[in-house]
């Protein structure tokens, strides 16, 4: 009996890639991410300068409920003897931190009440210093700044809304009523808290200006609230200070 032949089942085996096609194919993967990354980078930024004006209009919020319960008057309040810094740090607690923003605000935006526990009043972080890696626990001042007599046109004690402790220099003031700072300028025009680094604090000898960022962690603009509770992105000024140009 004559045999059947087998068909030939095996199938010829594709060959792998060639050194030329995966040079081609990374060679066209770096060029896409050569092109993506600075859209994603710059969607991360906004992204960032998006909470800090969220940020910032919760803490005028608290601020004005402040301001409500303590007739008109603007922290650390009437009876104070000391004002505030014009830095801003991020925690508080009843031992040195009385002289910040958090200190007065921290109930007004659901936080506890001050105590000897140190705590992050997390509104008061910009998420764009985050990226620089400061331990907040610290208690720098380097987040925000707080409205200040030479950027804002306002004049005399005014000029420093909410007072200023320095009795080392024997340059204490008091805090004032919103009705002082509004007799000097339109509240629109004078800014409650505003994005702080190295390119506006430029006085070498501030001594936590080099807790700051290098450069404006938003890029080329700032943050800015004002005292009628609008919040505004400026350019920056690349000559210093906070004011354009």
């Amino acid at each position: 009996m004559q045999t059947m032949n087998r068909l030939d089942t095996t199938r010829p085996t594709r060959a792998g890639f060639t050194l030329i096609e995966l040079l081609v194919v990374i060679a066209i993967i770096a060029i896409l991410a050569s092109l993506l990354l600075p859209s994603l980078a710059d969607a991360k930024r906004k992204a960032q300068q998006t909470k800090c004006r969220s940020n910032m209009r919760q803490s005028f919020l608290a601020l004005t409920m402040w301001v409500n319960d303590n007739n008109d008057w603007l922290p650390p309040g009437e009876s104070s003897s000391f004002g505030l810094w014009t830095g801003q740090y991020a925690v508080y607690r009843t031992t040195t931190y009385d002289k910040a923003l958090p200190y007065y605000l921290s109930t007004y935006l659901g936080y506890p009440p001050p105590d000897s526990q140190t705590r992050t009043a997390k509104v008061f972080v910009c998420p764009g210093f985050e990226r620089y890696g400061k331990d907040l626990n610290t208690g720098v001042r380097q987040l925000y700044c707080r409205t200040m007599a030479s950027e804002n046109g306002l004049t005399g004690p005014v000029g420093f809304p909410f007072g200023y402790p320095d009795a080392a220099n024997n340059n204490v003031t008091r805090p004032h009523k919103i009705i002082e700072v509004q007799q000097q300028r339109p509240l629109a025009e004078v800014w409650v808290l505003v994005d702080a680094d190295q390119v506006a604090i430029t006085n070498p000898a501030n001594t936590w200006r080099d807790q700051l960022p290098l450069q404006p962690v938003h890029g080329s603009v700032r943050n800015y609230v004002y005292f009628d509770g609008h919040v505004a992105t400026k350019k920056v000024n690349p000559k210093g200070g906070f004011r354009w140009p």
